[in-house]
């Protein structure tokens, strides 16, 4: 017994193994290696029935396989393995079991998750699978040929997926995941029959309850976010529509534009204090604001620091032995630059339910704006008496506001919109600001004037498409910004120069070989002489009249004057307007060159909100906007001008510091947390409408159905990110990050020998392309002009009452500002009242009574006396003492333009206004 039990143990010279290899190929049982008795499962015949030594063998090493093979999968598809997904249901709703269905449980960690789980409970099965699919190796010059396509971890853990989904139709986290990719990307519904029936994908109509109950969840989320008063929301607005075709045309069924809206909750657990957002704590300053108060709000200092740290960038950028250049200037944007940036955190984000409300009705758009808030858990009922920041696009904004001045008079704060605090999206101001820089300064594509954008366009055979009015953004901003970057590297030619080279990067490859590199910090200065020659308003105006800086180089040869066409150019009817307005021409101004400047200065500043968005410091992109109501209000879009001038009066005249800041940080959100990835909440929003258009678009179905609204809606967000982290999660690249972006080196070095040749940017006294084009005046100094008009037309929203029975009081109350029916149809001041008719024309009082101007805001009535001959006196005292201007003075200015008049609100050299 003890030899035999040393036997069996192993523990003897001889073991089981050898007499099991001996049994295997000894020639008495030999029997063909295909024959039927070999390998029998015991659902055939068991191994104990198999009388001959080799198909004994081959059968008990079968069934003991298939047995264990069995095993292990019971266990991997019990619930503790984590296989299972559990969809909520009226016996099991949401949250009464562990395993319910989380968009948490898919992305790119799913993948790992179930392979190890396969790994751990089914390594027998892994094995064989492992083996069975991978090819014999072979060599190629004497290396091991990787293998790079189906790599073996993908397919085998998709395999036994699918087979522990044949097995429990409850272990489906794999088979899960693939469906939900396959909604996000609009499969057939036959190609969903097909992956059902063959185990890759659970049916339809289950992935649809999945989705509800994703939903479901969702919604419950975002109930108690918004009903915790400790958490700091708001929600970003936008319209959507797409077309729908009918296949059969009948009555009721033609075709139409599906119109809806479209929201999303956003929002942070780290926040400014509740009490920051009180609507009882606005300053109501808005009557206050001037032009040259709004003026005063630009940091120019700020502004000069970061186009310097531009010019810097844009050297390194470009020039390879100078990379280092373009990491410094980044951090100098980041630390030197930094204004109020927005913590490196993911925010948490909830597409709301859509609506298939119009936006351009305002009922509808009601509706759909108290259908989001019912969704952030904001009604009539139950609300939080604080400001919820509600974010659109330009006339969403409009709108916003239109709804407040409607509804102000309701007792309610809920009804009268006083909860809300209507914002405007920065990406489609920033896009209109883009549309604004090319409308000024592409003119034509076939013009001479090598200061347009068009001239550059042409040169290198580009052009910009328009898409329903609109230019392309993507087209439009990489053309302005290439130019703009060649226009710059040209300017630095002229700063580090080397006799004998004229290209800039033939300069730099000859101080790298003669080891004369200025250091970073002769840069840097380099830099700032750069901005202040070419960059600032004073540079522009200095080319326009003559008076040029003495560092910017003069031109050797006198290069004909070219032509173009002007019908196209709205600058020459500018520049003409503003001839006739002239004392005389300013035959010495370079109009060229200052065009080329005030072009330059308009796309840095376009970069700079690009730059500062991206990184979250939503103060720089604010001081940038300042500036861009003016451009705006000196353009055609004037609308803008006023949507950013409500903005900005509302921000530094109504809100307090710590309301402003925290506002201003709702204008953008990273999804990720990660540095630099900080996107314009409304931008997101088109990423999210994107998705759902589609959807739509492939269901034919409308905005506000309960599908798109209890199944789609909720799930936007979720089907982005899942259509990346699916991909990335087997080891596939994004499609976009296998395209490399072409050099621009060759259309470069075209535009620089343009440059060179027309000397762009060396001064040449009295060029112009025209014979009339004596004027050059940039949009902000024209926004500049007319502000104090367009303030009093958009600011002052009052009305004109002459009424004899109104007091006199410096605050009336309430009651008294009270405009009834009875005192506005009042006999002595109605306008149609005919006083002859009555008879009492020679005994009607026709002395002069008192004006008011009264203005309702948030449902106050407030008062203010006028004195017009007061106003022309003080006007009348204060010109009677202004002193003569000399002959001589006048006749030194005598070639500015009206833009001499802005030479209080222009920068000196270190950057602050002059007074």
């Amino acid at each position: 017994a003890a030899i035999v039990s040393r036997f069996l143990r192993g523990e003897s010279s001889r073991c089981v193994s050898d007499i099991l290899r001996l049994w295997s190929r000894h020639k008495y049982g030999v029997i063909h290696k295909n024959s039927a008795k070999m390998y029998s499962f015991a659902s055939e015949r068991p191994y104990t029935a198999v009388r001959s030594v080799r198909p004994a063998l081959s059968s008990f090493a079968v069934q003991m396989v298939s047995r264990r093979l069995q095993y292990q999968m019971r266990e991997a598809v019990k619930p503790s393995s984590g296989l299972h997904v559990h969809i909520p249901s009226k016996t099991k709703p949401i949250g009464s079991s562990s395993s319910h269905l989380r968009w948490n449980d898919f992305g790119f960690h799913t993948f790992q998750h179930v392979t190890h789980i396969h790994r751990q409970y089914q390594p027998l099965l892994w094995g064989l699978l492992e083996s069975v699919s991978t090819p014999d190796p072979h060599h190629i010059q004497g290396k091991v040929n990787v293998r790079e396509h189906r790599p073996i971890e993908a397919v085998v853990s998709t395999v036994i997926s699918k087979l522990a989904f044949s097995r429990s139709h409850f272990a489906r986290l794999g088979p899960m995941q693939e469906a939900l990719f396959n909604i996000s990307n609009n499969v057939s519904y036959e190609k969903f029959r097909y992956d059902s029936h063959v185990g890759n994908t659970p049916s339809y109509p289950t992935t649809l309850k999945a989705l509800f109950g994703l939903s479901e969840r969702a919604a419950m989320m975002c109930l108690d976010l918004g009903r915790d008063p400790d958490v700091w929301f708001w929600i970003v607005l936008d319209n959507v529509q797409n077309y729908i075709r009918r296949r059969m045309h009948r009555l009721g069924r033609e075709n139409f534009m599906n119109l809806g809206m479209a929201g999303t909750f956003w929002a942070r657990r780290t926040g400014p204090r509740p009490q920051v957002f009180d609507y009882e704590m606005k300053q109501k300053l808005r009557a206050l604001a001037t032009t040259e108060q709004l003026l005063r709000l630009i940091d120019t200092t700020h502004e000069r620091r970061v186009f310097v740290f531009q010019w810097l960038w844009t050297f390194g950028n470009y020039c390879t032995s100078l990379q280092h250049l373009k990491g410094r200037a980044n951090d100098l944007l980041r630390t030197r630059g930094r204004r109020q940036k927005v913590p490196d955190e993911p925010c948490l984000c909830f597409p709301l339910p859509t609506t298939s409300g119009s936006e351009t009705k305002l009922d509808e758009f009601l509706g759909s704006l108290m259908d989001f808030f019912k969704s952030s858990g904001q009604t009539s009922e139950r609300f939080h008496k604080r400001m919820l920041p509600v974010i659109g696009d330009g006339f969403t904004f409009e709108l916003l506001l239109k709804l407040m001045d409607h509804r102000q008079l309701h007792t309610s704060p809920f009804h009268s919109l006083r909860i809300m605090s209507p914002q405007l999206a920065w990406w489609h101001t920033q896009w209109t600001n883009d549309a604004r820089i090319i409308d000024n300064h592409l003119v034509s594509y076939a013009s001479l004037d090598p200061s347009t954008l068009g001239h550059s366009a042409s040169k290198i055979n580009r052009k910009i498409a328009k898409e329903q009015g609109k230019y392309n953004y993507h087209q439009a901003t990489d053309l302005m910004y290439l130019v703009a970057d060649t226009r710059m590297l040209d300017c630095w030619s002229k700063k580090v120069d080397v006799s004998g080279h004229h290209d800039i990067f033939d300069v730099v490859a000859a101080l790298e070989r003669a080891k004369k590199m200025p250091t970073d910090q002769e840069f840097e200065a380099y830099a700032f002489q750069l901005h202040d020659m070419y960059t600032t308003e004073k540079a522009i105006f200095r080319a326009a009249q003559g008076r040029e800086d003495s560092r910017v180089p003069k031109s050797t040869a006198q290069s004909p004057s070219p032509t173009f066409p002007p019908a196209s150019s709205s600058q020459i009817i500018n520049a003409l307007a503003a001839a006739e307005n002239s004392q005389s021409p300013a035959s010495k101004g370079d109009n060229i060159l200052a065009r080329s400047k005030d072009f330059l200065r308009d796309v840095l500043r376009s970069r700079e909100l690009v730059l500062s968005i991206a990184e979250g410091d939503v103060g720089r992109a604010w001081e940038q906007l300042k500036v861009v109501m003016f451009c705006m209000a000196g353009s055609s879009h004037k609308k803008y001008a006023f949507y950013l001038l409500a903005s900005i009066i509302d921000l530094h005249f109504e809100s307090t510091p710590e309301l402003r800041e925290a506002i201003l940080s709702t204008a953008v959100a990273s999804l990720s947390g990660l540095p630099g990835t900080h996107r314009p909440v409304d931008i997101l929003q088109e990423f999210f409408q994107r998705i759902l258009e589609a959807i739509v678009q492939h269901k034919g179905a409308e905005f506000g159905d309960s599908f798109i609204r209890n199944h789609i809606a909720r799930n936007l967000k979720e089907f982005g990110v899942l259509k990346e982290e699916v991909i990335g999660g087997v080891g596939l690249e994004k499609h976009a990050q296998r395209r490399s972006v072409p050099s621009a080196r060759a259309e470069m070095r075209i535009l620089m020998d343009e440059y060179r040749e027309t000397n762009l940017h060396c001064y040449e006294e009295g060029r112009r392309s025209t014979d009339s084009d004596t004027t050059i005046k940039t949009q902000f100094s024209q926004g500049v002009e007319g502000f104090d008009t367009f303030l009093r037309k958009h600011t002052v929203r009052m009305m004109h009452l002459r009424d004899v029975q109104f007091p006199n009081p410096s605050k009336p109350s309430a009651d008294e500002s009270m405009v009834t029916p009875e005192s506005g149809s009042h006999p002595t001041t109605d306008p149609f009242i005919d006083i002859e008719a009555d008879g009492d024309f020679l005994e009607a009082d026709f002395s002069i009574e008192p004006l008011y101007f009264h203005t309702v805001n948030h449902g106050e009535i407030s008062t203010q006396e006028v004195s017009p001959i007061a106003a022309a006196q003080d006007l009348i005292q204060r010109l009677s003492t202004n002193e003569a201007v000399d002959q001589e003075e006048e006749h030194e200015v005598s070639g500015a333009s009206q833009d001499e008049a802005l030479d209080g609100f222009m920068t000196d050299d270190d950057g602050c206004w002059d007074t």
